[in-house]
């Protein structure tokens, strides 16, 4: 008698292990910084002097000072999580966890946060990694070939041509000149 329900092929395997890991594991980030475990101050640090303080504790206490901020972060983690669950939402939910995990990597490489949250950090990259590359072809096809796609056919003429590069010598230009 043959198996009714052959074993799905490993890249399927591989593919719902990085979803169902990641979003576990933001979930449970999201839901540390409502709680208070992430974002928060111990009051040993706070009664040192400005210049004796950690990276680490510096960037806990910037992040923490805004409970707005704070629960934002943990709200998008959350519903990322959560997104990445279902089919039709997990190249959404990938895009926008990849960009916000790069961010802590950035973070915690630069203010030496922790190595173990950033070791973390890398697995949850390299799982969301894992997620867009299955999702490849229509990424590509979605910010490559289908580029500008809502005016296919708009002929360009010279005088727009000309309007355009001045404004882009202006945006490159200006800006500089006008900061402090």
């Amino acid at each position: 008698m043959e198996n009714q329900n052959p074993a799905p092929p490993l890249e399927k395997r591989i593919y719902d292990f990085c979803r169902y890991f990641v979003a576990f594991v933001i979930i449970a980030y999201g839901w540390a910084k409502i709680m208070g475990s992430q974002f928060t101050i111990l009051d040993s640090e706070l009664d040192k002097p400005l210049g004796e303080i950690s990276g680490f504790w510096l960037t806990w206490h910037y992040f923490g000072f805004s409970p707005i901020y704070g629960n934002l972060i943990a709200f998008v983690q959350i519903v990322g999580g959560f997104l990445l669950l279902w089919r039709k939402t997990v190249l959404l939910a990938a895009c926008v966890l990849f960009g916000i995990v790069g961010n802590i990597i950035l973070i915690d490489i630069f203010y030496a946060v922790d190595l173990g949250a950033l070791m973390m950090a890398g697995v949850l990259e390299g799982g969301l990694f894992i997620i867009l590359n299955f999702h490849r072809h229509e990424l590509l096809e979605l910010f490559w070939a289908r580029q500008n796609s809502v005016f296919p056919d708009v002929k360009n003429t010279s005088l727009f041509r000309a309007v355009r590069i001045f404004a882009i010598i202006w945006i490159i230009l200006i800006p500089p000149s006008c900061t402090y």
